[in-house]
């Protein structure tokens, strides 16, 4: 993966991160809906560099491919859901078991409900979204491979049907329809996988000077940046997801092609350390929630005053906590636990 993603990959569990804190129940920054794209769209735009070759032929051994993924997320998520059922759930076991089974399969997602979705560790409700996109990869991905036209026309007719009939959606199911749900997000997974197939059958052969490949990528910032100063605007109901597909795949597509990632912005995301917590983003992603929630308590039981986590100087001590836990988790969980279940034969 190139460096420049990979860092944006821990900018954006930042932002995760800081739109988790909340003050007086507000986000200190809202940041969460873009985020959630970027990684959707990144997860879709990855894989075909990495498999496209053998799902179009054939070669894809869909056991094996299911078994890396899981072996990468599914440690860290369950020891997490561990981890939030103790932290949130303990008191009303009973009455969560239901949702907490849902969350150990990885369905919870497909659920219309908070109890269900946002069950266990909050943030692992997109784990049913990534299953979902994983399972559908290897069917998909050879069609639009194989005949991109077709396939990018009936793109475009289920995004016109999507824009059509989501405004009809009852209040109740927005969140739960085009936030949580595995189909709908699919569409964010899709425009990925077309920002995939570029990179792989149309690579930009052009090279860009430095000050150029710095222009294009300020551009796409700046893209970006009015989008998220003009959300406000958005109606949830395309705040949640849509509104972010085109500012996020710009930042794909100039980031993650070679010969745009030369540019200022780049050199700076490719400094070592923000490279390395990029490799951990999923972990700390995970991870970050429950560290807020666990110092939220602590400090509000030894300084008995509920209103100390309204602080924002707090956050900077759940960050202190937050980072050096998912490094960890990084190193000594997700890593050698993925090793270990991916080199298992069928």
């Amino acid at each position: 993966m190139i460096k420049a993603i990979q860092s944006l990959r821990g900018v954006f569990a930042l932002l995760i991160f800081v739109h988790h804190y909340t003050i007086n129940r507000l986000p200190m920054i809202d940041a969460g809906n873009i985020s959630v794209v970027f990684f959707i769209m990144l997860s879709g735009a990855m894989l075909p560099l990495g498999y496209g070759e053998k799902a179009v032929d054939g070669r894809l051994d869909m056991k094996q491919f299911m078994r890396n993924r899981l072996a990468r997320l599914y440690p860290v998520y369950f020891l997490t859901l561990l981890c939030g059922v103790i932290l949130f759930d303990v008191n009303h076991s009973l009455s969560a078991i239901p949702a907490i089974i849902c969350d150990a399969f990885m369905v919870q997602g497909w659920i219309p409900s908070a109890d269900f979705y946002f069950s266990g560790n909050p943030p692992g409700w997109c784990m049913a979204d990534f299953l979902f996109f994983y399972l559908l990869f290897p069917f998909i991905y050879p069609r639009l491979a194989s005949r991109p036209q077709r396939f990018f026309i009936i793109l475009l007719a289920i995004i016109l049907l999507y824009f059509s009939l989501t405004p009809l959606l009852p209040e109740s199911l927005i969140e739960p329809l085009t936030y949580i749900s595995p189909l709908f997000r699919s569409l964010d997974f899709v425009l990925g996988l077309l920002i995939g197939y570029l990179f792989v059958r149309m690579p930009f052969r052009f090279r860009h000077s430095s000050g150029k490949a710095t222009l294009l990528e300020t551009i796409a910032v700046i893209i970006a940046g009015l989008f998220y100063y003009f959300q406000g605007f958005a109606q949830p109901l395309y705040n949640n997801a849509s509104w972010w597909w085109l500012p996020v795949g710009i930042l794909i597509i100039v980031f993650g092609s070679r010969p745009f990632g030369e540019g200022a912005w780049s050199r700076m995301l490719s400094c070592k350390w923000l490279v390395d917590f990029g490799a951990a983003s999923y972990s700390f992603f995970l991870t970050g929630y429950l560290c807020i929630m666990s110092v939220k308590l602590l400090l509000i039981h030894f300084t008995r005053d509920e209103d100390i986590i309204n602080r924002p100087a707090c956050m900077l001590i759940a960050l202190a906590v937050a980072i050096p836990v998912g490094l960890l988790t990084y190193r000594y969980v997700e890593l050698p636990l993925a090793r270990l279940l991916s080199a298992r034969k069928s």
